[in-house]
């Protein structure tokens, strides 16, 4: 999706180099923006892109981040689905050429990497166990079929998603020790000015899987 900062064409433009500087033959990737229908330098670029690589783009309104990542899903036509928000980068350029193998050889599983968390000066490389970061999860797209991000919730859709999968015994991961992705924190899963409206919902998705009744 192109952010939660909506307009932000410059995180577009470093996300994209990110993916097409990949060592790798992008051949057998599929890249699909979704940008929430905001008239500015985002929609100028991607309706100019133009590159070897696999590429389709919405602009529409959407109901938020979560609700553009299962648009995303419904159009992608590959075997795992891996999101990156505008602005996210991959680590380095050989990420896919080393993630790439690991997916073709995966058994129905998630694979999981690391990412890099940078705030300014400062950076921190998590793997948010035992859950994962998106921006470094690879997902069979076989497993949204019958389960989609609940696209009401504006910060922890995929904690959300990740606990539903849980339950019905499919969040089985093979984790890597691969730092997967790099993202910039002050957007609205982490910004300070959210920190009440986050809690509220962390909260309740606490409530809709009984995490007080274990």
């Amino acid at each position: 999706r192109s952010s939660d900062l909506k307009n932000n064409a410059n995180g577009l433009l470093a996300t994209s180099r990110s993916i097409l500087n990949q060592n790798s033959k992008l051949n057998k990737v599929e890249w699909i923006v979704i940008d929430g229908g905001f008239d500015d330098a985002s929609k100028r670029f991607l309706q100019t892109f133009q590159s070897k690589i696999l590429f389709k783009f919405i602009s529409e309104k959407d109901l938020g981040i979560f609700d553009a990542m299962n648009k995303g899903v419904m159009l992608a036509r590959g075997k795992f689905i891996f999101f990156l928000n505008s602005g996210d980068i991959f680590n380095n350029n050989n990420i896919l050429s080393v993630i790439l193998p690991i997916l073709s050889s995966s058994n129905n599983k998630i694979i999981a990497g690391k990412i890099k968390m940078v705030w300014q000066e400062l950076s921190n490389i998590v793997s948010l166990k035992p859950w994962v970061p998106h921006q470094a999860t690879f997902v069979p797209k076989e497993f949204f079929k019958d389960i989609q991000f609940n696209n009401k919730l504006n910060f922890y859709g995929d904690l959300n998603y990740w606990k539903c999968l849980k339950e019905r015994g499919r969040f089985s991961i093979n984790r890597i020790e691969l730092v997967i992705a790099e993202f910039k924190m002050g957007g609205i899963g982490n910004s300070p000015s959210y920190l009440i409206p986050r809690t509220i919902e962390r909260i309740k998705v606490g409530k809709m899987h009984k995490e007080g009744d274990r």
